[in-house]
């Protein structure tokens, strides 16, 4: 890469402090390599928008999840076969 760029690991500094403040409809991003696919060059992955579609604060159906809206690519963990 350019020596200009600037490159930074995700962090847990990069989570909210408090799960409360994050609401139905907030904003997130769906970072992965769908089926391998990625920039060869840079080794980057692709990047999606998304949303939270539950309650986050709460575990949807009991168990220890939440819901996601987002249009993903085919082969991105839990997007469409």
């Amino acid at each position: 890469m350019p020596s200009s760029v600037v490159y930074r690991a995700f962090t847990p500094a990069h989570l909210p402090p408090n799960a409360a403040v994050i609401e139905v409809g907030s904003a997130l991003l769906v970072v992965g390599f769908p089926l391998g696919f990625h920039d060869l060059l840079h080794h980057m992955p692709v990047v999606r928008q998304a949303v939270i579609a539950s309650s986050f604060g709460l575990r949807f159906q009991g168990a220890g999840y939440f819901l996601t809206e987002a249009r993903t690519h085919r082969g991105t963990s839990g997007g469409q076969s």
